[in-house]
C-alpha cells in the first residue's frame, strides 16, 4: 500500500527545512519565511470587476478581498467547496482572485485557494502553471499544491514542476517533487531528474525524492512504462546507503521505496534487519510493520534478534514488533527472555507480549495475569481481549473477566470481550460452572452473552444445567429454557426435564414448564401451567404463564 504524503509530512518531512543536514524539519507553511519578496494579501491590480461575476461567487470573491483574515479563510473555503459542487466550473470565473491567494500570509487561505483552483481541472491549469515561476515562493509552492491534486491532469505541467526542482526555496521544491508524484505517468526525464536528487546536499530533497520514487513506481508499473521503472530501479544502490543516513526522514524514506518497489523476500529481509537497528522509533516501527506482512509466508527467523531490541524499547514499535514475534511463533522461541522482561512494560506492549509468549513457547504462568490485569481495568483493554483469542481455552481462567468486560459501554469492548468468550468456551467443567453462574447476573448483555455461549457449547453442559436449575436461584429461567432447547432431540434431557415438572420447589416446576412450553413439542407441560396459573405469585409471572399457554414468546 502506498503511504500517504499527509503521514508523511505530519511525520516531520514538511515542506520546508533551511537547507541543513539534520535541521529539523519546519511545518508546510514556514514557506513564507523564505527570503524572497512577498505579495501584500489581496491587493493585486488587473482583477475582474467582481460585479461581473455570478452572484453565487460575488459575496465569496469578497470575502477574498477582505482585509480581515478570518473573512478570507472563510471565503477561500466557501470557494473550495463551491469548486467540489461542479468540477469547478462555476470557480473558474474567480481564478484570478485565486491565484492572488495562493500568496495570502494565511496558511488556510492559501491551501482552500490551491484546492480550488486543482477542481478547475484542464481549464484552470495553464494559469496556474504560469505561477510557477511567480517570485513569490508562497505562490509557487501553491501553484505546484494545485498542480499536484490535479493528478492525471496536471500531466501537461510535468516539464515545467521539472524546472522547478531547482528552485532555491527548499519548501517549494519538496511540494514540486510531491506534486511530480502525485499526477504521475511522468515522463522517464523526470525521473532520473528526481534520482539525481538523491545526491542532493538537502536531506529533505533525498527524504522527498525517495518516497516520490516510491509512489511513482506505482503508476510506472500501472502504466506498464518499462523504461522509467527501469530509471526508478535505478536508484536501489543509492536508497541502500540512504538506509544509514544521518537524517531519520532519509532513512524512513529509503525504507519506504524500497518497500514499494515490492523487491523478492531474500533481498528486502536483509535491509529490514539493518531497520530494526535503527533508533528512530519511527523507522524500527515502519520496519517491523512491514516484517509483519512477510510473516506469513516468510521465514523470518533471522530477524529475531532485531526484534528482540526493540520490544526492549518499550515503544509503539514494541508493540508491533511482539506482533511480528508473535506471527513468527515457535521459530522465536530464542525471544522469551525479551518477551518475559515486556511484561513489566506499558500495558500495551505488555498484552502483545503475552500473545508472543503463547505463540512462540505455549507460556501463561505469567503472561495471564497482566491479561487479568489489562481486562480488570475501569475501561477493559479491547487488545486483552484479543490476545485471549489467541491463546483460545489455554485462557479459561479469565472467562469471568471477559464476561465483566461485557457491561462495558463501549461497543469496540463488548465486539473484542465477546469473540474472547467464544475462543476460551470448552466442556470443561469450569467453564461452564462459570457461564451457569453468569446466567443470574444483573447484566442484561452478561445474561445473554452466557447463554449464547452455553448453547454453542452444546448439550455436552446439560448435566451440570439440569443440578443448577435445582440448586441455583438466580438464573433459573434461562438454564431452564436451554434445556428445553435441547430436548426435541435429545430423550435423556427431555425424561429429566418432565421429572422436574414434580419436584418440590415450585420456582423450579413453573420455569421448566414454561421452557418446556415455549422450546419443545412435549405436551407434559400444559397441564403443570394451567394448575400453576391459578397460584400465580405475581402479574409478571402470570403473563408468563399464559403466553406459554398460548405458544407465544
Amino acid at each position: 500500500m502506498r503511504a500517504s504524503w499527509t503521514v508523511l509530512l505530519g511525520a516531520g518531512l514538511a515542506l520546508g527545512c533551511g537547507g541543513q543536514k539534520r535541521q529539523a524539519v519546519a511545518p508546510a507553511d514556514s514557506v513564507a519565511n523564505a527570503q524572497t519578496p512577498q505579495q501584500p494579501a489581496m491587493t493585486a491590480d488587473a482583477l475582474p470587476n467582481p460585479n461581473d461575476l455570478d452572484a453565487e461567487l460575488r459575496p465569496f470573491v469578497e470575502q477574498l478581498r477582505s482585509e480581515d483574515p478570518e473573512a478570507r479563510r472563510e471565503g477561500a473555503e466557501a470557494l473550495h467547496r463551491l469548486s467540489e459542487r461542479d468540477d469547478g466550473r462555476l470557480v473558474l470565473a474567480a481564478t484570478a482572485y485565486l491565484l492572488v491567494a495562493l500568496g495570502d500570509e494565511d496558511k488556510m487561505v492559501r491551501e482552500n485557494a490551491s484546492w480550488a483552483l486543482a477542481n478547475g481541472g484542464p481549464q484552470s491549469l495553464p494559469a496556474v502553471q504560469a505561477e510557477l515561476a511567480d517570485e513569490n515562493p508562497l505562490v509557487r509552492d501553491g501553484a505546484a499544491h494545485a498542480i499536484g491534486w490535479m493528478v492525471e491532469r496536471g500531466l501537461p505541467a510535468e516539464a515545467a514542476l521539472r524546472m522547478r526542482l531547482k528552485d532555491p526555496v527548499p519548501a517549494v521544491r519538496g511540494r514540486v517533487i510531491w506534486a511530480l508524484s502525485q499526477i504521475g505517468g511522468c515522463r522517464t526525464d523526470t525521473v532520473h531528474s528526481l534520482v539525481a536528487l538523491l545526491d542532493s546536499d538537502t536531506a529533505t530533497d533525498r527524504a522527498a525524492a525517495l518516497h516520490a520514487l516510491g509512489d511513482l513506481n506505482f503508476y510506472t508499473q500501472e502504466n506498464h512504462d518499462k523504461d522509467a521503472e527501469a530509471a526508478i530501479r535505478s536508484a536501489v544502490p543509492k536508497a541502500r546507503t540512504l538506509l544509514q543516513h544521518e537524517a531519520v526522514d532519509v532513512r524512513w524514506c529509503a525504507h519506504y521505496f524500497l518497500n514499494e518497489l515490492g523487491l523478492p523476500p531474500d533481498e528486502r529481509i536483509p535491509l529490514l534487519v539493518v531497520g530494526l537497528q535503527d533508533d528512530s522509533e519511527r523507522v524500527a516501527s515502519y520496519v517491523a510493520r512491514q516484517l509483519k506482512e512477510l510473516a506469513p509466508t516468510t521465514d523470518l527467523a533471522v530477524a529475531v534478534p532485531g526484534l528482540c531490541r526493540v520490544v526492549q524499547q518499550d515503544s509503539r514499535a514494541s508493540v508491533e514488533a511482539c506482533e511480528v514475534l508473535r506471527d513468527i511463533g515457535p521459530d522465536a522461541k530464542d525471544a522469551l527472555p525479551a518477551l518475559l522482561k515486556a511484561l513489566d512494560s506499558d500495558p500495551t506492549v505488555a498484552v502483545k507480549a503475552a500473545e508472543a509468549l503463547w505463540t512462540t513457547n505455549r507460556h501463561t504462568e505469567k503472561s495471564l495475569p497482566v491479561l487479568r490485569q489489562a481486562l480488570q481495568m475501569p475501561h477493559p483493554s479491547p487488545a486483552a481481549c484479543d490476545a485471549v483469542c489467541v491463546l483460545g481455552p489455554a485462557a479459561a481462567s479469565l472467562l469471568p473477566d471477559l464476561l465483566q468486560a461485557m457491561a462495558c459501554e463501549a461497543f469496540e469492548v463488548k465486539w473484542a470481550a465477546s469473540d474472547a468468550i467464544a475462543a476460551v468456551a470448552s466442556s470443561e467443567l469450569p467453564t461452564i460452572r462459570t457461564l451457569t453462574s453468569a446466567l443470574g447476573h444483573e447484566n442484561e448483555t452478561i445474561r445473554d452473552t452466557a447463554e449464547e455461549t452455553l448453547l454453542d457449547i452444546g448439550k455436552t453442559a446439560a448435566p451440570h444445567l439440569l443440578h443448577a436449575v435445582v440448586h441455583q436461584d438466580k438464573g433459573r429461567s434461562a438454564i431452564a429454557t436451554l434445556l428445553a432447547i435441547w430436548t426435541d432431540d435429545d430423550r435423556e434431557i427431555a425424561d429429566q426435564m418432565v421429572k422436574l415438572l414434580e419436584h418440590p420447589n415450585r420456582d423450579v416446576r413453573v420455569r421448566c414448564a414454561i421452557g418446556l412450553a415455549m422450546y419443545s413439542e412435549r405436551q407434559e407441560a400444559g397441564p403443570v401451567l394451567r394448575k400453576e396459573l391459578k397460584h400465580a405469585e405475581s402479574e409478571q409471572e402470570r403473563a408468563e404463564i399464559e403466553a406459554a399457554l398460548e405458544g407465544r414468546g
